[in-house]
């Protein structure tokens, strides 16, 4: 079991995270810029789009970010069975911490779900 425990962790070590990947490139992408700049003999205004680049690098970032959240509110698919099962869960809960005395009875009908806005 321990052998098997020290594999586990050996496996979930050597494994990237999102984060690590994401400063991975930020920084293969800063050593290419601060390059770039350093070395290359450029116009003024090639060097004044360098010198923008992460400027630029950032708002597409933004610009990507939204589209993919709003595309994914966009296309998240509705789950009728799961909202009346929560439902039912909250009523259940509020049922249970009106009797506990954690909420005070008046605070809302403990024997309805609760509404949608």
């Amino acid at each position: 079991a321990r052998r098997r425990r020290q594999v586990v962790r050996a496996r979930a070590c050597a494994r990237m995270t999102r984060a690590q990947k994401f400063a991975a490139v930020g920084v293969a992408f800063a050593s290419l810029w601060a390059g770039a700049l350093k070395t290359i003999d450029m116009s003024d205004d090639v060097r004044r789009l360098v010198i923008a680049a992460p400027l630029y690098a950032i708002i597409a970032f933004a610009i990507y970010s939204t589209a993919y959240i709003i595309h994914a509110v966009w296309t998240f698919p509705e789950c009728p069975r799961a909202a009346e099962a929560l439902a039912r869960d909250v009523a259940r809960a509020q049922r249970q911490l009106i009797a506990r005395r954690v909420l005070p009875a008046d605070a809302f009908d403990a024997t309805s779900p609760p509404h949608r806005a």
